[in-house]
This record gives structure tokens, C-alpha cells and sequence, in this order.
């Protein structure tokens, strides 16, 4: 709409070749949607990143050659709300991840967090775009679900996990003896 957000949260990450380290997160509250970060390191791959209420998270790479004040354009965001049951009742603290495809590993692209009481989580930070939704939860099956989100429109879907079995054993070698640090895996399929 071209008006300013007021109200959002502003941190920087820096990429390596080995990965990224993340600064602190700095709330604004601006009428003109204004902030200014202090203290910042001049890296060459240094990104800030967006985060506001209803809005997709954005980025920029930040020029720190250059020190202009920078405009950050952010989206509107599609709204996902997932409930989570078992039989029928709700999971609490279940975790639901929200992941899409050829989005930034680091964030841009993925919402994540724990069911409350109710087995019900909304996330509203997330790009329009195909997500696949995962859901954990100790002593549950773990279940995934692909959605495809809008910024038109909140979805709603509903996901139920199984009560896992558990599986007890040794492992033994020939003679029948303990095999100690041996990995055991269970595969569907």
C-alpha cells in the first residue's frame, strides 16, 4: 500500500562460507516506519532482515560501501492455521514446521513453532507460497502435509497425528554377544 509499517523487528545476519552467525533482534515502534541500527559490522555479506506482524519476513543485502538510508519492501503475509490432533483430542506442544522450497534456508520461507493447549498454532509471518508442514510431537508419529498459501485468504488445515509403538531390542553379533554404539533405525516402507 506504500504506507510505512510501524511496528516490526530488525536484525542483521552475516553469511560465511561456513554458515551464518545472527545479530540481536531490535523492536521498532516508528509512526514512519523508521530505524537505524547501531554499532554494525561493516562485512560484505551482511543481511538485514524484516520481521512485522502480518507481514511476510523480508530481506536486503545490505551495500556497506555505501551509507545511505536503505527502503525495505515488505509483503503482506499468508496466514496458516494448523490444529493438531490425536483420536480426535488436540496435541499440545506439538512442533509444526513450515518449510518452502527454494526459499532461504536461514528463515525467508519458513515459520515454526509449538501447538498451544488447544492443539492450534497460527503463523503469520510467512511468504505466499507452497509449503510442505511438518508436525512432531514425543510419542507421536511425526506426519507431513503440503499446502499451498495465499496472501488473499487464512488457511486452515487440520493435521492428526498416530501415538507412535515402541520398539524394544539388542543387537547382537554371530555368537549372540552385545553390540555396543550400534545405530538402529526404523523405515516405513
Amino acid at each position: 500500500t506504500g504506507e510505512p509499517v510501524c511496528e516490526f523487528c530488525v536484525s542483521t545476519l552475516r553469511r560465511t562460507g561456513r554458515g551464518a552467525t545472527g545479530g540481536n533482534q531490535a523492536p521498532i515502534q516508528d509512526p514512519e516506519g523508521r530505524f537505524t541500527l547501531e554499532r554494525v559490522s561493516p562485512s560484505p555479506n551482511l543481511e538485514l532482515i524484516i520481521d512485522a506482524p502480518g507481514y511476510a519476513r523480508s530481506s536486503v543485502i545490505l551495500d556497506m560501501a555505501n551509507a545511505q538510508p536503505i527502503e525495505v519492501k515488505v509483503d503482506r503475509a499468508a496466514i496458516l492455521r494448523v490444529k493438531v490432533t490425536s483420536g480426535g483430542d488436540p496435541v499440545a506442544e506439538a512442533h509444526v514446521n513450515a518449510m518452502s522450497m527454494g526459499r532461504d534456508a536461514f528463515g525467508i520461507g519458513r515459520g515454526s513453532s509449538m501447538t498451544d493447549e488447544e492443539g492450534v498454532i497460527t503463523l503469520d509471518t510467512l511468504a505466499p507460497a507452497d509449503y510442505t508442514l511438518s508436525v512432531q510431537k514425543k510419542g507421536f508419529v511425526s506426519a507431513r502435509k503440503s499446502v499451498e498459501l495465499s496472501s488473499t485468504k487464512e488457511t486452515s488445515i487440520e493435521l492428526q497425528l498416530a501415538k507412535g509403538r515402541e520398539v524394544r531390542g539388542v543387537v547382537v553379533d554371530q555368537e549372540g554377544k552385545p553390540i555396543g554404539r550400534a545405530a538402529v533405525h526404523a523405515m516405513v516402507g
